[in-house]
């Protein structure tokens, strides 16, 4: 009888003690879903955000545990709005699958950049009405090493930022509108040979800018409106226009 109870004693625990494990082992693999839908309610509660969703790739177990609504990652972020600041970044610490990320008219400093943990599968990047200092694009680099379409618009960025974001990044897309840059930015801009499309709208460059239009093989849209090229600059650019084939500037309409 003794023996009875102390093999059921020993039963029960290794029982609980491997339950406990179970329990633990989803826990982990299921927190990041609800840290996503929590972040989501509390940004939402501070301003204006509009997410998109893609299905998480799981097992049968934890779709049935998660449901419907937190089997999935949030893949684009927009935040609009004076209402979010350096705080309110911290939040963004729970998204580690997007792929887009716009952050437009917000109350942040280089600081709040901080809080935006490194994604290598984030793709588009916009940063839009929001003064910062010039040195923001190292955060830039960090938390989006891969990033291939660049929105960048009225932050601050000069020759020297720009310089250091375009020897350290390999994009496709870039818009740099009323930004501080002149025609020293431009080599760096020749050295992104896979870029199609260019947007430098309002900024200080002038007719320097053929080069790079002519330098680079890909480039198919190139907008200078609002810039210092000269009317014969444009005429050469709409001569180059003519002789390559997919190739046009302004207007562009584009997001990243």
């Amino acid at each position: 009888m003794k023996r009875t109870l102390q093999f059921s004693i020993r039963f029960a625990i290794l029982t609980m003690t491997l339950f406990a494990c179970v329990v633990g082992l989803y826990y982990r693999k299921l927190a990041p879903f609800y840290a996503e839908h929590a972040a989501i309610l509390a940004l939402t509660k501070i301003g204006s955000v509009r997410v998109e969703y893609v299905p998480a790739r799981i097992d049968p177990v934890s779709r049935w545990i998660l449901g419907q609504s937190y089997s999935r990652h949030v893949s684009s972020l927009i935040l609009r709005g004076a209402a979010f600041d350096d705080r309110a970044m911290r939040h963004l610490r729970a998204f580690r699958h997007l792929r887009s990320l716009q952050l437009w008219w917000l109350k942040i400093s280089c600081d709040g950049l901080t809080h935006i943990p490194v994604n290598r599968n984030l793709e588009g990047l916009g940063i839009r009405f929001i003064l910062l200092n010039p040195g923001y694009v190292r955060q830039v680099i960090r938390f989006a090493p891969n990033v291939k379409r660049l929105r960048l618009e009225a932050t601050g960025l000069t020759d020297t930022a720009v310089k250091t974001l375009m020897t350290s990044i390999s994009i496709t897309h870039l818009s740099l509108q009323q930004e501080s840059i002149t025609d020293a930015s431009l080599p760096y801009f020749a050295g992104q040979r896979d870029l199609e499309l260019l947007d430098i709208a309002e900024s200080e460059i002038t007719d320097a800018v053929l080069l790079v239009a002519q330098a680079l093989p890909r480039l198919s849209y190139l907008c200078v409106m609002g810039t210092q090229v000269s009317q014969d600059g444009h005429a050469q650019l709409r001569v180059l226009a003519n002789m390559r084939r997919g190739f046009s500037f302004d207007p562009v309409v584009w997001r990243p």
